[in-house]
């Protein structure tokens, strides 16, 4: 069976989708699957060994004036990719149930039940690189409520002692999340590069939260605990 999911949400969600995709696998090992996410981050090039084809979506909140319009306009780009592509089943994954935490509202809305809650950013091509002496800094969420400047990184945890590299969002995420894995000190937004280090076992020496600890708590790694790495307010 040919199954596509429509995955509308942002970078650091398919992060935690990670676990409900490889449970689904797992279930339906006979399954392939499709993944449409948004187009704007066909850049960022993420992949997946358990997805077999990704496809490309409208932003429903950036690409219209309306979110209502684009919503529906999204939803049809969606029932057309399953069409031309010959999907047997299109699964809307809507994040309807908004107090669960968002690994679980995947898991539910892919209709798995999921036991390991590790999420996973995987390498295609994986390379051995040394740890350097340099922290990793990425203050850029998308959304500029949740943005940092180095100026408060400096105030909140002292003068960095270590050159600090500055994520640059037009390269792939393989890119730098190789870096992010063997940086001394992480210091990140409420962003996909929070979800990666989480991913990588890596724990943020600063998170910053700027939407609080309800948004934490629905999107917090359930595999380790790095609730003291977090700050709300600057």
């Amino acid at each position: 069976m040919k199954v596509l999911f429509l995955f509308w949400h942002g970078l650091g969600d398919n992060i935690l989708a990670t676990p409900a995709i490889k449970a689904y696998k797992k279930a339906n090992p006979d399954h392939y699957i499709g993944w449409a996410m948004l187009e704007r981050f066909k850049s960022a090039q993420l992949w997946n060994p358990y997805i077999d084809e990704y496809h490309w979506v409208s932003d429903a909140w950036n690409d219209f004036k309306d979110y209502k319009q684009g919503s529906d306009m999204v939803r049809g780009e969606a029932i057309n990719l399953k069409q031309v592509n010959n999907y047997d089943k299109l699964i809307i994954i809507d994040h309807k149930s908004s107090n669960k935490h968002k690994i679980y509202r995947n898991a539910d809305e892919m209709g798995v039940t999921v036991t390991d809650l590790k999420t996973e950013f995987y390498f295609q091509f994986p390379r051995a690189m040394p740890r350097w002496d340099y922290d990793f800094f990425h203050g850029k969420s998308g959304v500029q409520a949740k943005d940092m400047a180095m100026l408060d990184v400096q105030r909140i945890h002292g003068s960095i002692k270590n050159p600090l590299l500055n994520a640059d969002v037009n390269k792939p995420l393989w890119y730098w999340s190789e870096f992010l894995a063997q940086a001394k000190s992480i210091y990140v937004v409420d962003s996909v590069y929070f979800h990666i280090a989480c991913a990588l076992g890596r724990k943020p020496d600063v998170a910053y939260f700027a939407k609080g600890k309800p948004i934490f708590d629905v999107v917090k790694p359930l595999h380790m605990d790095v609730s003291s790495s977090v700050i709300y307010q600057l």
